[in-house]
Parts: C-alpha cells; structure tokens; sequence
C-alpha cells in the first residue's frame, strides 16, 4: 500500500522562512557589502549555475562566503524566494533585474513568467525604456514585442522626450531599419536630430545613424529647407534622393542599398491628401461618401465605409457623418466621459485639422471641455487635441475648426466629454455633423 501526501504548500511555507537565515546555513553571499545567508544543497538543487558552482574544483566550491558583484541585495534576495518557496512577487520595479538574473542562474520557470509579465505590462510609453533594458541581453521575445509597440504608436512612445536619451546609435539602427515605423520620414528624421543635438554622448561617430533614413521619402522641398540646414545628412545621400525626385526615369537600376533609400514604411505610404483650406469644406468624410470624388455624396455610414457609435445616443447614427448637416443632431446621454466615435472601414487618417457643425438650435448644449482622439483597436486611445472651457461655439449652424499636431494614422476617431457643457452642469455631446481633414491610407 502505497499512501502518498501532497506536502508541498507547507513545505514551501517552511522553507521560505530559511531566506536569508543563518539557521543551518552553509555558505553567505556578500552583496552591497553585507551577507545574505544560504544553503548550498537548496540552491544546488533547483539551480544548474550554483550545481556547477558548488560542485567544481573552484574556490566557491568549499569556502564559506562568496562574493558577487553585479546584483542587487533586493533582486538576489527575491530569488532566494523563488528557489526556496517556488514563487515571488514581480513588479515593474524588479522585472528586469530578475529577468537578467533568471537566464544568469538558469530559472527557465522565473524568466517565463518575468517575460510574461512584461508582455501584459508593457505599452507604448513604457516601450522605449523595456527596449533599451533588455537590448542585448539576449530577451527577443521582449525586445520584439517593445519594437512592435514602438513602431505602431511611435507619436506616444516618443512623446516624452527624455526617452530619446535612452537610445544609442546601435538601438537607433534596429528602429531605422524595420519598415513597420510607422512614422513620417520628415518627422522622423526631425526626431533623429533631437536625439543627435541633445542625447549623443559619441558625437560626431554617432552620426552614423542618419544614414538609415529614407531620404528619398521626404518632399525635395522639404529636403532643402529642413534637412539640409542640420548638416546631418549624408551628402551622397541626400544628393541622391534629390536627382532621383527630379529625373527618376533616369535610373535605370537602383542596387540594393539605394533602393531601400526610396522604399516607404509599410502603414506611412500616403494614397491620398485632403488639405484644409476654410471652414466648412469637404473633408475626408466626404471623401468617403463620394469615393475619392467620383459618385455623388451617399451617407458612408448607409454604404458601411464608416460605423459611428457612443454612449446611449439620441438621433440618427449618420447625423455625425452627414456632410456639412445643419438639419439634424446626435447626442450622448449625460454623464462623464460620455462618447461619440466613428470608425474608418477602409482607410487610416493622420489629421491636420477637424470641423465641427455644432447643435442646430439648443446652444445650452454646446461643448466646452472635450478631447478629440484617435485610436487603431478602440482600446488605447491617443489625445491629439486637448479642449478646456473652449467657448468657440457661439452660434448655431456655424461650423468650428481646429488644427491638430498628428504623427500617426488611426482609423477610429471620438469626441469624448472631459468636462461640463456650456450649461455648468450636464455632460451632454450634441454635435450636427464632424469633418476631417488630413492624409489618408487606404487599408489592405
């Protein structure tokens, strides 16, 4: 008879209380100058690195104190926990010690769930920071997913600009290099520069980076105007992408090099642009309605090329994308953080400007404290204009615009209530119609 008990949650309990305990204690550790006590068995036993250290012919093998130089009291401390107890709590302020010192000992089981926990963790902000930290220490998978939220949302990644300090020419390469920036060329060469004036710590050697832009992306004018003047640009580059603008059936054969100077970012190619010239104007919604123009003006929202939805509204859906309305309305219910949102189906917009018809008749209702933002997956939203008690409606029916600093492209757009109404005291968003203005990318 066979009679079998699962001890291991006290087992674990018991053991945890040897972290750091002198009690039959076999060898210290002296970290920050202090020691911290162990037991060469436990350690042996769930560690291949300290199997190797106890069990060779070196002097850790029988002397009673070890010095290491490299982690912290507080990071060494929680891997005693996970070795002795199995479990240990990770946190954004020890993730990345514990995930060097879990491939440094060889805890498969640590390091999974460190990764892990940086997957969840991890967003456009933190992205930059978790992308230098892990940069060459060999955490792919981590590094993989910074660089795909760097490259998707680099507007918010960058936003801080003491994040460029972060970076080195040698990070600054693997960004340059991936097509899936999504970032205009212009822009992000201006971004290349702050980090080249303000960050460099090699100089002149670091200019290197500037010769991973794709000049031949960037407008001849703006070449000569914004690019030039830095001095920054390598010249057979930069001479290069102007003659190719100028006479490209000239070029018979690019080599491979030269080709990738003229090679647009996959998601920043431009199919078309609808400038902002006055108030009131067809914009990209009227775009859509009319298909670039070439069919008379149908609602997008009755042909499915644009979906609009909110908080408990009132109205017609296809009021909010009905072109220049000064007839009908749509409102929100009224609360805080009430919403109204449309989706682009087809394409992706990076705005310049956006209108706004206001409620034809009732002005109590006219906003005053709102954000307008854009969005790819409806969940992470970016602030691309800030309104605080913004009085600009006045009257109805009259159309309000507003220009807008925008680097990335979105296909969802609200207007989203931060604050009360003209009224002091209800939330409503009542709007008669939005126009946007801006370049467009058609989706595939």
């Amino acid at each position: 008879m066979l009679i079998t008990v699962n001890h291991k949650e006290q087992h674990c309990e018991r053991l945890k209380t040897f972290v750091n305990n002198p009690d039959l204690s076999d060898v210290t550790f002296i970290i920050e100058g202090k020691p911290i006590h162990a037991h060469r068995t436990l350690l042996a036993l769930a560690s291949p690195y300290f199997r190797a250290l106890f069990t060779n012919s070196m002097r850790e093998t029988t002397s009673p104190q070890v010095a290491l130089e490299g982690p912290s009291r507080a990071g060494f401390l929680a891997v005693l926990e996970y070795l002795y107890a199995g479990s240990v709590g990770v946190d954004a302020g020890n993730v990345m010690e514990l995930m060097d010192l879990s491939r440094m000992y060889q805890l498969e089981g640590l390091r999974g769930r460190c990764v892990e926990f940086v997957g969840d963790a991890v967003d456009p902000h933190s992205a930059v920071g978790l992308f230098a930290a892990c940069f060459g220490l060999g955490e792919e998978e981590v590094k993989g997913k910074c660089l795909e939220l760097i490259c998707k949302d680099p507007g918010a990644a960058f936003g801080d600009e003491k994040q460029l300090g972060l970076l080195d020419a040698e990070k600054w390469k693997v960004l340059l290099e991936r097509d899936q920036l999504e970032m205009d060329e212009l822009k992000l060469f201006e971004l290349v520069h702050c980090w080249f004036t303000k960050f460099s710590k090699k100089g002149v050697e670091d200019k290197e980076v500037f010769k991973w832009i794709r000049y031949g992306v960037i407008p001849a004018r703006d070449l000569i105007k914004t690019v030039k003047p830095t001095g920054c640009a390598p010249s057979e580059l930069y001479y290069l992408a102007l003659e190719y603008q100028a006479a490209s059936d000239l070029f018979k054969e690019l080599n491979e090099s030269q080709a990738k100077l003229f090679k647009k970012r996959i998601n920043t190619a431009i199919d078309s642009i609808i400038p902002f010239k006055n108030v009131g104007d067809n914009g990209i919604i009227y775009y859509c309605g009319t298909n670039g123009g070439k069919e008379t003006w149908k609602n997008p929202c009755k042909s499915g090329l644009i979906t609009v939805k909110g908080v408990s509204l009132n109205g017609e859906l296809g009021c909010f994308v009905e072109n220049k309305s000064t007839t009908g309305h749509i409102g929100s219910n009224n609360q805080p953080n009430s919403f109204l949102c449309l989706q682009f189906q087809k394409i992706r917009v990076r705005p310049n400007y956006y209108c706004i018809w206001p409620h034809n008749s009732d002005t109590s209702y006219y906003a005053r404290n709102w954000n307008f933002e854009g969005s790819n997956d409806d969940v992470k939203w970016t602030v691309i204009r800030e309104h605080k008690n913004d009085g600009s409606f006045q009257s109805p029916k009259t159309p309000i615009a507003w220009p807008l600093e925008c680097n990335n492209f979105f296909s969802y757009f609200r207007v989203i209530s931060t604050g009360p109404n003209k009224s002091g005291s209800h939330y409503y968003l009542t709007f008669s119609a939005l126009e946007i203005y801006g370049s467009i990318q058609t989706l595939n």
